[in-house]
This record gives C-alpha cells, sequence and structure tokens, in this order.
C-alpha cells in the first residue's frame, strides 16, 4: 500500500498490453477424498485438456469429466482451446495448474485483451474452496472516468489516458491510475466515476 504523499513518485504509467494482470491462488484442503473415485464411474479417471493445460485430474472436473467425479467450485471450461474457471462474478483464464503444490494460476478473462470492461467488478475469488498466495501480491487499482485537470494535486502528465468505446460506439477517455489508496476517504476518490481492484503478482506491476 502506498501513500498519498508519494502519489506522483509511485504510479507508475506502464502501457497496459505490457502488463499481464494474474494472480495466484491455492486450493484448500485439497484432498483426493473430496472427489470420488469408485470404478463404476469410468470417465472419472480421465484428465482434463484444454489448450496448453493437460493431464488435470483430480480434484477438478469438466468437459469430458462429469461433476459428480468431483465437488462443486472445481468445474474447467473450455472455449476455444482456452481453460476457464468461474469463481464468483468473475470468469479467469487457466494459466498454469500445480496439482503437487496446490497452486492454480489464473488472469481476468474480460482484462485480457483490453482495459475498458462491460462492467465494472472487483476480483472475487470462491473463498471456500481457494485462497491467495499472499506472496509477491499487490492491489491494482483502475480508475475510469476520472475529472482531474492539470490543476489537481494528483494530476501527472505521465498518467495513461484510454479511448474506451461504449453506448452506441460513443469513445470516452477514461483516465486510468495504476495505485492503491489507504483510505476511503481520499480526495481523489471524489473526482472518479468507477473503479475496479484486480490483485496482480508484483512481478507483473
Amino acid at each position: 500500500m502506498i501513500k498519498n504523499s508519494n502519489f506522483k513518485s509511485t504510479c507508475s504509467a506502464i502501457p497496459l498490453p505490457s502488463i499481464l494482470i494474474f494472480l495466484i491462488v491455492t486450493l484448500i484442503k485439497l484432498q483426493t477424498s473430496l472427489c470420488t473415485g469408485h470404478l463404476s464411474y469410468s470417465n472419472c479417471s480421465q484428465t482434463f485438456k484444454c489448450g496448453s493445460i493437460e493431464n488435470v485430474s483430480y480434484t477438478f472436473w469438466g468437459v469430458n469429466k462429469a461433476d459428480y467425479c468431483c465437488q462443486p467450485g472445481f468445474e474447467l471450461g473450455c472455449q476455444n482451446d482456452v481453460p476457464k474457471i468461474k469463481m464468483l462474478n468473475n470468469t479467469f483464464r487457466v494459466l498454469g495448474i500445480n496439482t503437487e503444490q496446490q497452486i492454480l494460476k489464473v488472469s481476468r478473462d474480460d482484462y485480457w485483451d483490453d482495459v475498458c470492461p462491460t462492467k465494472f467488478i472487483n476480483t472475487t475469488i470462491d473463498f471456500k474452496h481457494f485462497s491467495y498466495v499472499s506472496s509477491g501480491l499487490r492491489n491494482l487499482t483502475i480508475f475510469y472516468n476520472c475529472t482531474l485537470d492539470s490543476n489537481s494535486y494528483y494530476y501527472s502528465s505521465s498518467l495513461p489516458l484510454y479511448n474506451c468505446t461504449k453506448n452506441n460506439n460513443t469513445t470516452a477517455n477514461w483516465l486510468s491510475l495504476y495505485c492503491t489508496f489507504t483510505s476511503s476517504n481520499d480526495p481523489l476518490l471524489e473526482e472518479y466515476t468507477s473503479n475496479v481492484q484486480i490483485p496482480i503478482n508484483e512481478t507483473a506491476a
């Protein structure tokens, strides 16, 4: 977390295409016993394969493995050779699965190509089945529809501007600030319309 007094020096103006927005979560109490391995369930022994992700067995299911093979919350989908998993309000792309270390590496699907989402939704994960790998994790806060001008204390010419198309192809200039604030009553919070928080690996920030 950063202090407001360090705003100009700590906010980075990295072009978004160079940032891989991802986070790493770990499976909670992953046990083979959570999934039924009864021999009568023949397709439960099959492994999941989609794109670059393959040979995934317990505790995940989906595609060619029925839901009765494992418990809810671990379903994997495959769309155009892209493995995906849904957690509450978010859909994530699966970038990697390490079953031995019980680690799942994912990325927000709606932020994969650009920073112009159709809905402003904070990142949420299913804490009943997963938890964050806290080491090296940092919040990326993106502010939209900022009304900052050159006279604002927080203004910096290095802050990137993005053109987003919405409402019948109407283009709006939305300001993105790569910072996290410690106080909910910060003056800047009154100068934007919407914001989204995305936990990311610190090496990508």
